[in-house]
């Protein structure tokens, strides 16, 4: 009996939530029909059907989705494809997939998807499904839509403006803020900040998401705050060194053509790095690196039980040997 209570409960939350967005939202109601009505137009005319990509979490996991729905339209020319994703999501399908039908609705993904799964064929790119046996992001959602893998590099759609003259070189480096499982301790990257200044002669900025001073390392020549996606790409694209852990700044840097350095703790780097002489990564040498794709994952965003050894055991020198095998590579295929 309460099995069967809590599931009627469960329906009639839903249901409510979906009335509430229905009265508070009517354009965005109006504005989801005109695109699905035309979508259906559109595969009848083609002899195809709509098939609708739904895709929400963090901004890597919408650009990486959105990278393979573009790839899933182009093999399939007969199909409608619209890509589901909350409005918050905007800038990472633009630069993914600007050409893409989308449907932005601030329903929750699960809500819409019971809405459009009775008249369309509705694709679930769900984050469990990924990562497991270390393949890129890109690759696993194709897989999850019945495409061949893809084997290139992916570049974002973004304006690149003409490069500046600067006097020395510029690196971009990226701390954090993120899960505090995936930061690497200050100390470590003020070391490299320094090598990168004394030794190669970089202008080193830093990349922060926000006003995060507590994520601010000691020693850089300048700070890059609340720069739209677009613009960020662009930057890359001209830099000479990129150095990241896993996050969307990471996420895109891979879609430029800067050179890369990731550094990774609980995500494995071949899921979200290309085998290119230009994408290098820095993991521990521990047993229990990348738990993030484990089922069940040994870690949470707030910490774990090996007290974050994947990162605590990378050294500023493990870092510098991977920027000078990207920077080497990079002036060899230059």
């Amino acid at each position: 009996m309460n099995e069967r209570f809590q599931r009627a409960w469960r329906y009639a939350s839903d249901r409510f939530k979906i009335l509430a967005w229905a009265c508070l939202r009517p354009w965005e109601i109006a504005s989801v029909a005109f695109i699905c009505l035309q979508a259906h137009r559109l595969a009848g005319k083609r002899g195809g059907r709509v098939r609708v990509l739904a895709r929400a979490g963090g901004l890597g996991d919408v650009l990486w989705a959105a990278a393979a729905a573009k790839i899933a339209a182009q093999s399939s020319p007969k199909d409608v494809l619209l890509f589901l994703t909350p409005p918050s999501m905007r800038e990472p399908l633009e630069l993914a997939a600007p050409e893409l039908k989308s449907i932005q609705s601030h329903l929750p993904n699960p809500y819409m998807q019971s809405l459009l799964r009775r008249p369309f064929d509705v694709v679930d790119l769900a984050y469990e499904s990924e990562d497991v046996e270390g393949t890129h992001m890109v690759q696993s959602y194709l897989r999850q839509l019945g495409c061949e893998q893809e084997s290139r590099e992916f570049r974002w759609h973004f304006e690149d403006s003409s490069a500046p003259e600067v006097s020395q070189p510029i690196a971009f480096v990226y701390a954090g803020p993120s899960w505090r499982v995936r930061e690497l301790p200050l100390e470590t990257w003020q070391v490299v900040v320094r090598h990168l200044q004394q030794d190669w002669g970089f202008r080193v900025l830093q990349v922060l998401p926000d006003n995060a001073e507590k994520r601010q390392i000691p020693g850089c020549d300048g700070f890059l705050t609340a720069l739209p996606l677009a613009k960020l790409c662009s930057l890359f694209n001209q830099s000479a060194l990129v150095v990241a852990i896993d996050s969307i700044m990471l996420h895109l840097a891979a879609g430029t053509k800067a050179p890369l350095v990731g550094v990774f703790g609980p995500t494995l780097a071949s899921c979200r790095l290309f085998e290119t002489p230009r994408h290098q990564a820095v993991a521990a040498e521990v047993t229990c690196a990348g738990c993030h794709h484990r089922q069940p994952r040994l870690h949470w965003e707030t910490g774990c039980d090996n007290n974050i050894a994947c990162m605590r055991g990378i050294s500023s020198d493990q870092i510098m040997k991977a920027v000078a095998s990207v920077l080497a590579a990079t002036r060899t295929h230059s």
